[in-house]
Parts: structure tokens; sequence; C-alpha cells
């Protein structure tokens, strides 16, 4: 198999490259990381496919510098880059942060032989700014806790502690996924620059586009399911709060992106999670629903803390700004949404056009790569 690597942090990807070429094996290693990082990221992993968006562009040439440098876009290099190495190989999506080991591997091993799309799990901190602010709130009401005030610190920051025991295989995490061969060219992630759920829309669309894929479920096996840690870099003071915000107004947008793909919504019909058709979509109406359901209380549980910790004036800070959230500060204008989705379709069009330049010219393109960085 193939092992791709996202490396916007050259730290962050060099202290953890030890623990996945060792988990991994004679693996390929496939790695983007920003183009002042390619020599050093270079000298310290021999024999891995090491280039830019920057060095890519010549390779397949977008012209699109606004969205080069996201997250998603460097996904589907990294896709594309594998699909021309080795069209049959499956291939596993690591972040920078995360930190395998000889159990992560062996699931990926086990999951490809029945499954398409394999969706890991982090232990370590979240990587959901939604759920960062569950377990926010669990961490404060659980003072007793060894090393409360560090945990707490980190967690204002936005390295929030996941919940000892990985939960069942629920959405995406590009961060520590795996995409068989037989999907790695059949679809590919949206650029975002300031929103953040290309992850689960990728799984979504997939499992939409090709219903007769091999997908988890609630019957996968815990040994299929691959775990690794997750060890986030503290932010600003405020970041926990950020994040939140920037995930409920990316909620928003991938709402919006069902309508467009599926013409339907996604609701909770009978306590489960359901898309329901529709006709239309209204961005004030669905930006109060997601407030009601994914904010409200979270702003109660803001008030009811708040008087708790006077003595800690930055935690008491970011306590009144979620108590005080409002709609304004998650609306996404009508305009705002066609924009990603014509940004999306430009990509997916780019994607597939690349693809069959992969299959075309083969090995050449990994040359072309190292030679353009």
């Amino acid at each position: 198999m193939h092992v791709g690597v996202l490396g916007w942090r050259a730290e962050g990807l060099l202290r953890n490259m030890k623990s996945t070429q060792k988990a991994f094996g004679k693996s390929r290693l496939i790695i983007c990381c920003q183009q002042k990082d390619i020599k050093r990221v270079s000298e310290a992993v021999d024999g891995a496919l090491v280039f830019s968006p920057e060095g890519a562009e010549g390779v397949f040439p977008k012209g699109d510098s606004e969205r080069n440098g996201s997250i998603g876009h460097a996904r589907n290099l990294i896709l594309l880059s594998s699909i021309a190495i080795g069209r049959q190989e499956n291939i596993v999506l690591l972040d920078d942060d995360i930190s395998p080991d000889d159990k992560t591997a062996k699931a990926f091993d086990s999951a490809f032989s029945k499954y398409d799309l394999v969706q890991g799990n982090y232990v370590g901190s979240s990587g959901n700014g939604i759920y960062s602010l569950v377990y926010f709130f669990d961490l404060l009401s659980d003072q007793d806790r060894p090393d409360f005030e560090r945990l707490v610190k980190n967690a204002v920051c936005g390295a929030v502690p996941s919940p000892k025991k990985a939960p069942s295989v629920a959405g995406l995490a590009g961060g520590l996924a795996g995409l068989s061969a037989a999907i790695k060219a059949k679809n590919c992630f949206a650029s975002f620059n300031d929103y953040s759920f290309d992850d689960h829309f990728y799984e979504f669309s997939t499992r939409y586009i090709f219903p007769e894929g091999r997908f988890m479920g609630h019957s996968t096996a815990e040994s299929d399911i691959p775990v690794a840690l997750h060890d986030a870099e503290n932010g600003k003071p405020g970041k926990l709060v950020d994040n939140f915000v920037r995930h409920v107004r990316s909620a928003i947008v991938e709402s919006y992106f069902y309508f467009r793909l599926s013409g339907c919504l996604p609701r909770i019909v009978g306590g489960k999670h359901a898309l329901v058709r529709t006709g239309e979509f209204d961005p004030n109406a669905v930006a109060k629903e997601i407030l009601a359901s994914a904010v409200e209380k979270f702003r109660m549980a803001a008030q009811s803390h708040v008087p708790r910790f006077e003595a800690d004036p930055e935690l008491q800070k970011q306590l009144l700004r979620i108590a005080s959230l409002h709609d304004d500060d998650f609306f996404v204008p009508q305009d705002a949404l066609s924009r990603e989705w014509d940004e999306f379709e430009a990509e997916r069009a780019w994607f597939f056009e690349a693809c069959r330049k992969c299959e075309k010219e083969g090995s050449g393109i990994s040359e072309r790569l190292l030679s353009g960085r």
C-alpha cells in the first residue's frame, strides 16, 4: 500500500515520521509539504516522493493559487501521485500530527480486505471542533482529574483531549483514513480555505455516488478500525471557540453541498440521522436550525460554568464568548454558498482530468514532481 502524508508543519511531520515508517514498513511514502520545507523533509525521509502544491502546479496545472494551498487540494495531489505510481495500490492518508503504531497498520491491512473506505479514530486530541466543545465541558465537570489545570489550559488553546476509549466508527477523519485502489480515482476532496468539512463530505459523496462500494457501518469489527494518536499543536487562547464557530459554519455549507448533490438535507428522523428530500435551500432557516441543535446547549453550559472559574480570567473570557454566541456568528450568505459549490465542481473537473493524465503517463509523473519541486 501507499502512505500519503500531509506535511503542513514540518516539525510535527518529522517528529511523527519515525513511528510512521516503523508502522508501515516498506510502504511507499508520498509527502505533500510546503515549498520551504522540501529540502529538509527530503533529506530526512529517504526514498519518499516529496513535493509541494507549488511544485505540482507544473505537472497538474490548475492556476488557482487561492485554493492550491488548501488541505483538500493537497490530499487530491497525494491521491493523484498514488494513482500515477501504482493504480492498483490502496492508500493510507495521514496528517503530520498523527502518530501511528503497528496496530494502526495491521488494522488498515485487515480493513482493506473488506472495505473501500477505511475510517480511523483518533485518540489523544479531538479533531472535530463541535465534539471538542462537548469534551471540553466534560473536562470542566471533572475537576478531580489529574493535571486538570494543564488540560483546561491546552483545551482553551484548541487541544482538547478525546475520550479515553475511541468511539465506534462514525465520520471520516481525513488525517487517518484509507482509500482502496477501487475508489481512489473516483472522487476528490473539496478545496476549502475557510471551512472544514472536506473529510465528512468526501465520505458522504463517495457513499452517495458509488453505492456499490464496500463501506464501514455499525457492524464493523473494532479490530478493523485503525486508531492512532492525534497530537494536535496548541494554538492561541481562544482557538477552541474559533474552531467551534468555524465547524458550525462549515456544517451549514455542508448542508448546502448535500442539497446540491442529492436534493436532500440532513435531518433527525425517529432519533436517527436521515436525508430528507427538499425543493429549496434557505440559508437563514438552516442556520437557525443548526444554532438550535448545536449551539444552544453549549451557551447554557457556558453560563452555568462562568461563576465557578472567576480565578481563571482567560477561561472565564472564553466561557463568556460561548455564552454570547449569536445567529450572526454562523450565518453564511447564499452567494458564499454558491461560490464554494462552484469551486468544488472546478476541483472535481481538474481532478478527473489529472487522473486521466496519471493513467496515461504513469510513473513519469513522479519524476516530474521530483524535478518540479
